[in-house]
């Protein structure tokens, strides 16, 4: 675990392995939304201009499956690298996998966050989620990434085994921490390349009633901005913290 500072806490790492960041809330499913979409997609779409949708998913329903005509809809920018999701009628979000720091990602989210909220007069909050999931490459050979994993990482769990070599490894916690709900996912595994690879998957939120307030979830995703970091931090030693510092490779 490397000491949390301020100055820790405020560092853009340019040699980050975030591979998708989202920022999500959620409020109670209202159909009549649908009708409104296409003003929605007005008032975005100088800057989403790439449409889709589908349908969510199916769910039991006595003996058979039936579709349920909830519909996610998703707003891209024009290099398709960001993208803006409404999804069931139920679920705002943005989520990129070209992540250039918090700062411009969250008032990103906030501005056009304040357009979806006007625009669909919602009310209340159910959830407010932020999720940052980091795919680390370890070495081909299983010797090596243990090495490096030893050498990087915090284990989550003692060790205390009859071999020396993990082939893979999942951990998956669910807690409570300073009020908000944790979900960390510590994967140890080889990837469809056969690369090794150590995947930290954090999701920390907010899920509890509340009214619409943009300050209000401002302050609350700051607060699990800096619980997911802290988190972070708590995994990985001073020499991954190198690997971060270091130039990235263009």
């Amino acid at each position: 675990m490397v000491e949390v500072t301020k100055e820790l806490m405020e560092e853009y790492f340019e040699n980050n392995f975030l591979n998708q960041v989202a920022f999500e809330v959620r409020f109670p499913a209202d159909l009549t939304m649908k009708d409104n979409i296409p003003q929605f997609q007005k008032l975005i779409k100088n800057d989403f201009n790439i449409f889709s949708e589908k349908y969510s998913f199916k769910v039991p329903f006595g003996k058979e499956f039936e579709s349920v005509h909830l519909i996610d809809y998703g707003f891209k920018d024009e290099k398709a690298e960001i993208e803006i999701y409404l999804n069931r009628y139920s679920h705002f979000g943005l989520t990129t996998s070209k992540y250039v720091g918090y700062k411009g990602f969250s008032e990103l989210y906030f501005v056009n966050l304040e357009k979806m909220i006007k625009h669909f007069k919602i009310n209340e909050i159910t959830r407010i989620g932020i999720r940052y999931v980091n795919i680390i490459p370890l070495s081909i050979k299983n010797i090596e990434a243990n090495e490096f994993y030893k050498m990087w990482f915090n284990s989550l769990i003692s060790e205390d085994f009859n071999f020396d070599k993990f082939i893979n490894q999942l951990i998956d916690l669910r807690f409570r921490e300073n009020g908000y709900s944790v979900h960390l996912r510590f994967i140890f595994s080889q990837d469809e390349r056969k690369n090794y690879t150590i995947i930290i998957d954090i999701d920390n939120s907010f899920v509890e009633k509340m009214p619409t307030n943009i300050d209000s979830i401002k302050k609350i995703i700051d607060d699990l901005h800096i619980g997911i970091k802290k988190r972070f931090f708590k995994l990985i030693n001073e020499e991954f913290l190198k690997v971060l510092r270091e130039k990235k490779n263009v």
